[in-house]
């Protein structure tokens, strides 16, 4: 039987051979070419790499200890084959005298056919020992049809693990297509801050359009006393245009308003300035904030975790390993972490 080595899992180097050295080259290719087509930014990178990262190790710890245990199977299979072939051996071996000793026995029974009949009862037993031997027989050919059928169930078992392997392949695929969905919201994001800009433009030209018209009334009311009682109706027109363009000008700068007031809740998406903490987007910016403490916190659990999988998986294979000050898995360490989780979540 061969011992799992540490060796087999990593070689701690980013060249090795190990299942987690091979099957992390082949992640961070994937992670490098995302990257490089912008299709994962700096944060989510960190994120993706370190679940990915978990996801590798336990894979490759599974994909070990499966090796190791369908190894064992197959021989424990094979020894069972080898017995049960000695088994049917020794029955037709066992077969092959009751054969040889049939003329014996039918000898026998004609010479004793006078004696008594004890003799005769005892002679009736022999049909029986035969039958008893073909049950035997019988059994032996059970037991090979049952290693047969468990053969084949550990021939199943090989074919599901290597599906399981195809299923975290995929996974690994669908990364691009993630990162095309985040390329199109930041487009869509960015179309968003164009109309806004056109929206603040038009705004600015009505305003100069009422501003001028405004100028344009107040020369014509100072010419009223010059042209005479011929222009007061004029007058009146004139004022009461004039107020309808007050009611205008008092329109647009209340829509004016409104667009600045959309531009700052559009810049508050992108920027600090002018956020209220007690607002719809200062409480949304709080929670993301919450949220990717909270993605950190997890993070950073995740990572312990790995580490510590990874001193279990050597603790386990040689008990030598010990909890020191350089893997920080000592009771103190641990005790310095569990204060720093329950400090995190305020308990």
């Amino acid at each position: 039987m061969t011992v799992l080595a540490i060796t087999d899992l990593t070689q701690s180097t980013l060249e090795g051979t190990g299942v987690f050295d091979v099957l992390m080259r082949a992640n961070k290719a994937h992670l490098d070419a995302e990257y490089s087509k912008n299709r994962i930014k700096g944060p989510e990178y960190s994120t993706v790499y370190l679940g990915s990262l978990e996801a590798v190790m336990r894979t490759s710890l599974e994909f070990l200890l499966q090796r190791e245990k369908i190894s064992l199977e197959a021989q424990l299979l094979e020894q069972q084959i080898l017995l049960a072939q000695v088994e049917v051996q020794k029955a037709n071996a066992e077969l092959a005298i009751v054969t040889a000793n049939l003329p014996k026995v039918a000898a026998e029974i004609a010479h004793i056919e006078a004696q008594t009949l004890q003799v005769v009862a005892e002679t009736l037993n022999i049909p029986k020992q035969g039958a008893l031997l073909d049950a035997q027989v019988s059994k032996v050919n059970k037991d090979v049809l049952i290693a047969d059928e468990e053969i084949l169930i550990k021939k199943q078992q090989v074919q599901v693990a290597v599906a399981e392997v195809a299923i975290a392949e995929a996974k690994l695929v669908n990364i691009p297509k993630e990162g095309i969905l985040l390329d199109k919201q930041a487009l869509h994001l960015t179309q968003q801050t164009v109309n806004l800009v056109s929206e603040e433009l038009g705004t600015d030209a009505k305003t100069a359009l009422t501003t001028q018209q405004t100028a344009n009334l107040t020369a014509e009311a100072l010419n009223i006393p010059k042209q005479g009682a011929v222009l007061d109706a004029t007058e009146c027109k004139l004022k009461a245009e004039y107020d309808v363009l007050l009611l205008q000008k008092t329109k647009t700068t209340t829509e004016t308003a409104l667009l600045t007031q959309k531009v700052a809740t559009e810049k508050a998406q992108i920027t600090e300035a002018g956020v209220d903490v007690n607002s719809v987007v200062g409480r949304q910016k709080n929670l993301y904030l919450a949220q990717t403490e909270g993605f950190a916190r997890d993070a950073e659990q995740k990572a312990a975790k790995l580490l510590a999988d990874t001193w279990n998986v050597r603790r386990t294979t040689d008990e030598g390993t010990v909890a020191d000050g350089t893997n920080m898995l000592s009771d103190a360490a641990v005790g310095r972490a569990i204060n720093k989780m329950l400090t995190g979540v305020g308990a």
